[in-house]
C-alpha cells in the first residue's frame, strides 16, 4: 500500500491558484502522474514543487509518502 498526502500531520494543505484548478500538491502530483511511470517518481517530482509554491507565501507544506514497497517499479501506469 502506498499513501500520498499533501502535507504533514501538523500542517495544512492549500488550494492552488485559479490556473491550477486543484489543491497545490494535487496539481503538481497529477502532472507528475501524467509524466512519470511510478507513484514514487510522480511524488518526487511534485513534492518539491508544491513546497516551493507555498514557500513564496511563507507557508510550510511538506507532502508525505508512506510506501511499504521497496524500489520504484511496483506501481507502474
Amino acid at each position: 500500500r502506498i499513501v500520498v498526502a499533501a502535507c504533514g500531520e501538523e500542517e495544512l494543505s492549500y488550494d492552488g491558484s485559479p490556473r491550477q484548478r486543484n489543491g497545490v500538491f494535487t496539481y503538481y502530483y497529477m502532472d507528475g502522474l501524467n509524466t512519470y511511470d511510478t507513484v514514487e517518481e510522480a511524488f518526487a517530482y511534485a513534492a518539491p514543487l508544491a513546497h516551493g509554491f507555498m514557500a513564496q507565501y511563507d507557508v510550510e507544506m511538506n507532502p508525505q509518502i508512506y510506501d511499504q514497497y521497496e524500489g520504484e517499479d511496483n506501481w507502474e501506469f
